[in-house]
């Protein structure tokens, strides 16, 4: 009989023990909240069979033949330790093998909830019944036995759930952008770059791998690619690729030879284009009616915490963008206004080197407000960086309330962090909450 140590038990983790309840397997489990075993257990949340692993060390884990990993625990903590035998897999590769619904998977720095959601969507208008899973919160392997025949699974990815898949095989997968993340895990770039491209290792000719064209760093991996390659472009595509584009009134698509438009609604936010470009293609190649596609894109309301709109005062308006956790997205999200922005900077540290974002800021962010832990840091490559309007606090509220005095003219007030938010808060949800809080508590309170 197998031994499988299930390393982690946020609900990834829980789930893959309940997976692995109905085997012919012993679990063992393991987490670094050394009461969490027990409180899952007496609450019957994890199965009667599940055994409790005190400590990590070569001696507990001698007989261990599989790890399922959760995706926010590096391998570094037990690969010394493990039985060179042993091999480690992570928990959508465990759902994974249990099902044999088709899957649509979306991976990239950012964009990837907001791009899952429309897919979503644009699936359940044309009829298909489908489950979002993965990165967007709900674990694969919580749903994979609830799927009938001619479900589909939608699945947002992230390189630490692709870091340990093995047979992982999307049958449509796209891969929106590609930029510095998360290098407080990674030893570089190219580590986190390797880590996204395995969601395309095993697709093969009769899948469909949908890439951003505008990302030069994509075209370049897609070369190599056994799936049917389909490109989208924020702008006019080859004639000679199949695709979609956006030619600045319409999406046009064009695939197999046959070209058809989709009407874009002017109320739409565009700034979202790419993610539509990207899911709509995506389900189109699925077989999802154009018609369908343009509903959903014509209809869809921004996320919470994506450049959300949270109130305005006296012309000033206030924009919770918490989901902005590394530059690439911060740079995207100033990059989507014209008038003049204050802007919200600071977090816990992910290692990415800030001169990159003051090197490409636009010139309408006036002032800054930095925070919390990378605070200091932010505001001294500011300046070395030659913009001088730069200030810090402590923490969040304290930075909240020093803008209250140092606001000027900005028509735009944005909380676009480019950090992690774990100095303060649980996670970035926690955090744009908090902002969104004390912005109609300001709204309420005070003028402009």
């Amino acid at each position: 009989m197998k031994n499988i140590l299930v390393l982690g038990l946020a609900k990834s983790g829980v789930c893959a023990c309940k997976i692995l309840e109905k085997k012919d397997v012993n679990i063992f489990a393991y987490d670094k909240n050394k009461k969490l075993f027990d409180e899952l257990k007496n609450a019957k949340i994890l199965p009667e069979k599940a055994e409790k692993i005190k400590k990590l060390n070569a001696k507990n884990l001698k007989n261990i033949n599989y790890v399922i990993i959760s995706p926010g625990i590096s391998e570094n903590i037990v690969k010394n330790i493990l039985p060179k035998t042993a091999k480690i897999i992570s928990e959508i590769e465990l759902a994974f093998s249990q099902t044999k619904n088709p899957v649509l998977a979306v991976t990239g720095t950012n964009g990837k909830t907001t791009t899952v959601n429309l897919l979503s969507q644009m699936l359940k208008f044309d009829g298909k019944k489908n489950f979002l899973v993965g990165n967007v919160g709900t674990p694969f392997s919580e749903k994979v036995h609830e799927a009938k025949k001619g479900d589909v699974f939608v699945c947002e990815v992230s390189s630490f759930q692709l870091e340990h898949t093995k047979t992982f095989k999307p049958k449509v997968a796209g891969f929106l952008n590609i930029a510095d993340d998360h290098l407080d895990r990674y030893k570089n770039f190219e580590d986190y770059f390797l880590a996204k491209q395995k969601l395309f290792q095993n697709m093969g000719e009769d899948d469909f791998a949908v890439i951003n064209y505008d990302d030069e760093k994509l075209r370049n991996f897609a070369k190599n690619l056994k799936a049917k390659v389909f490109w989208f472009s924020l702008f006019n595509l080859p004639n000679d690729l199949q695709g979609a584009f956006f030619d600045g009134k319409q999406i046009v698509f064009n695939v197999n030879g046959k070209k058809e438009i989709l009407k874009f609604n002017k109320k739409t936010k565009s700034y979202n284009m790419a993610n539509f470009l990207c899911a709509g293609l995506m389900a189109k190649l699925f077989g999802v009616n154009v018609l369908s596609i343009q509903n959903v894109v014509n209809n869809f309301k921004t996320l919470t915490h994506r450049i959300e709109f949270v109130g305005s005062k006296n012309g000033t308006k206030f924009f919770d963008d918490s989901k902005a956790t590394n530059i690439h997205s911060t740079l995207f999200a100033v990059n989507s206004f014209k008038e003049k922005i204050l802007l919200f900077l600071g977090g816990s540290d992910k290692k990415e080197n800030f001169f990159n974002l003051f090197q490409k800021l636009p010139n309408n962010v006036s002032q800054i407000m930095t925070f919390g832990q990378t605070g200091k840091k932010i505001q001294k490559i500011a300046k070395k960086s030659g913009f001088l309007k730069v200030f810090f606090a402590k923490t969040l509220k304290q930075a909240f309330n020093l803008m209250k005095k140092i606001k000027k003219d900005e028509k735009i007030v944005l909380f676009s962090p480019a950090c992690a938010s774990f100095d303060e808060f649980n996670n970035f949800e926690e955090r744009g909450d908090f902002f969104k809080g004390l912005v109609k508590d300001f709204l309420n309170e005070s003028n402009i």
